[in-house]
């Protein structure tokens, strides 16, 4: 969702992937598992948008800077990695880490430079950040089991990196980064009934995500919920 309005195009050609992944894995009793995954990819006929011409289409909805239509690019290439950590089963504590990135570029795009609503100037962009991409983001979840695994309290701490690659031909703006946590209480009553509640954004932080939506009409971010509440009743049949 940039500030455009989008036309579709029955010409259209699918997008074809070329891609290389490399897994480690390693597993012990006593330490947990641990992961780390990459990959790289290729891709042709990437699809993306291309600004069309008021002369071509004229924008149907209040504040948009114009009109473009999906199109297919010669080529894009992403890369990225994982890594996640479990602790072992042997112990009443358990917790887990993972920590993700992913990076993608457009060879050769447009950035459409506009002055009062009107287009100026064209210019092409190398290696331009393929729009809406998630920045670095990194994930904690700690809990301890009590009575025999009766009664498991828990913590989870989500870290996201803010944005600093955006991409130029979509108008993308940089993304604070931010941090939030959360709290969980679950009661295994038997073996029939669990119960489970807890509280999300623990610390009521005001953030939005890189790929938030705007609201419509207007460039103001939609930030994500504050501090809220829940409970869950688990039957098993």
């Amino acid at each position: 969702y940039d500030r455009y309005d989008y036309l579709g195009n029955p010409q259209l050609k699918p997008e074809v992937n070329h891609e290389a992944d490399l897994k480690f894995e390693y597993k012990n009793n006593r330490a947990g598992y641990i992961g780390v995954t990459g990959f790289f990819s290729y891709v042709n006929d990437y699809i993306t948008g291309m600004y069309v011409p008021p002369s071509i289409a004229k924008p149907q909805t209040a504040g948009v800077l114009g009109v473009k239509q999906f199109e297919n690019i010669p080529e894009a290439y992403l890369w990225g990695w994982e890594l996640t950590y479990r602790s072992p089963a042997v112990y009443n504590w358990s917790g887990g880490l993972s920590v993700a990135r992913t990076c993608g570029i457009n060879p050769e795009a447009e950035e459409y430079i506009f002055e009062s609503g009107n287009l100026q100037e064209i210019k092409k962009v190398n290696n331009d950040p393929l729009p809406e991409i998630p920045p670095l983001e990194a994930r904690i979840e700690l809990d301890y089991s009590f009575f025999k695994g009766s009664l498991v309290p828990g913590i989870n701490v989500r870290m996201v990196a803010k944005q600093d690659r955006p991409s130029a031909s979509y108008n993308e703006e940089e993304t604070p980064g931010f941090v939030t946590a959360g709290a969980s209480m679950k009661w295994n009553f038997n073996e029939y009934l669990t119960v489970a509640g807890g509280i999300n954004n623990l610390f009521d932080k005001a953030y939005y995500e890189h790929l938030n939506r705007r609201i419509i009409g207007s460039m103001k971010n939609l930030y994500e919920p504050g501090r809220s509440f829940y409970v869950n009743l688990i039957f098993k049949l």
